[in-house]
């Protein structure tokens, strides 16, 4: 009786080309397009304009209730006819706050898979697909084409928006958990929601806070002189963004969480989203003073403390302790 393979090695066999060095060393990183829009969005909230900041009102307190985060490591483990096979780990929580705690748990998502283009060999993807199982591992095949019917030039890229795309569906998950058990009450989401809210029955509680800023919704000019220029503890009015036409808008401000003369000038600078307008517009001073009073304690020694909130910090930190570590990953390829 045949055992089944434990590695990729085993899968593949001694011919296998494995990337020796995978989870050792960081991967060589794309450029990071910066994207801004060729007008400027429009300013929703009443008596609002983008060149006049809006000091917040400071509080000691936040209404956020729950916290959601998601992580994600991969690597590529092994090329086969030349074509990439990639090796990674997704996360995602849920965790609400009591009494200034953080430990309420509400849900948690991980995962350890093993991603196949789907123009390698049929015999070489029914080689791996024999490790699905194996100590909870998923195998996943991934289609994807070019324009018309080409095959994408570029798996590794492929393979990497594969990884993003399903820490993003463990987000949403534990977001539906959260909102199902609790749907009146705050939450925060590191990073974008508009990607989750057909999944929600209700989003008007639910609180993106956007850390990066590859895509502004004003022209260059006006980010130069009205956006960047955001004294801490002020934000712009609400504003319109919508990435297109054709996709459905969000409704968003910019706040300064912190300043510093010797930083970028998007030092403390995120851009807070929310799905509905009249929600946004109505709470935007409560959500901007909350996320003031999240500043402390500080985020340090995190390189990003000037826009990363603690509770944030707190869940990233466990799913850390939680994902295999890079000897368990390098000894899934074969190669620890």
């Amino acid at each position: 009786m045949r055992t089944r393979p434990a590695t990729l090695r085993e899968a593949l066999g001694g011919d296998a080309l494995l990337n020796t060095t995978a989870f050792q060393q960081e991967e060589a990183q794309q450029a990071i397009e910066v994207h801004h829009a060729e007008a400027d969005a429009p300013i929703v909230e009443s008596g609002g304009d983008i060149g006049t900041p809006i000091r917040v009102s400071a509080t000691d307190t936040s209404g956020f209730e729950f916290f959601v985060d998601g992580i994600e490591v991969s690597s590529v483990a092994a090329w086969v006819l030349g074509l990439p096979v990639r090796v990674g780990h997704v996360a995602a929580a849920a965790v609400g706050r009591n009494d200034r705690e953080m430990n309420d748990f509400v849900s948690e998502r991980l995962e350890t898979v093993i991603l196949v283009p789907e123009a390698i060999p049929a015999e070489r993807k029914q080689q791996i697909k024999e490790l699905e199982g194996v100590e909870d591992r998923k195998v996943w095949i991934v289609e994807a084409k070019g324009e018309g019917d080409a095959l994408p030039r570029d798996w590794h890229s492929v393979l990497c928006e594969a990884v993003s795309k399903r820490r993003d569906e463990l987000e949403r998950d534990v977001i539906v958990d959260a909102t199902s058990r609790n749907a009146e009450a705050w939450l925060v989401v590191d990073g974008g929601i508009a990607k989750h809210r057909t999944n929600l029955k209700s989003a008007g509680s639910v609180v993106g806070l956007v850390k990066s800023h590859r895509h502004y919704y004003f022209t260059p000019e006006t980010v130069a002189a009205c956006v960047f220029p955001l004294p801490e503890g002020h934000r712009t009015p609400v504003f319109e963004a919508a990435l297109s036409a054709n996709t459905q808008p969000t409704y968003s401000w910019y706040l300064r969480l912190r300043a510093s003369d010797a930083g970028p000038p998007w030092f403390g600078l995120v851009r807070v989203e929310m799905c509905e307008r009249d929600t946004a517009v109505h709470h935007v001073d409560d959500v901007s003073a909350w996320l003031l009073a999240e500043r402390a304690p500080i985020s340090l020694p995190d390189a990003r403390y000037d826009r990363l909130i603690y509770p944030i910090r707190f869940i990233e930190q466990y799913l850390r302790s939680r994902q295999p570590s890079a000897w368990q990953l390098r000894a899934l390829i074969g190669c620890a």
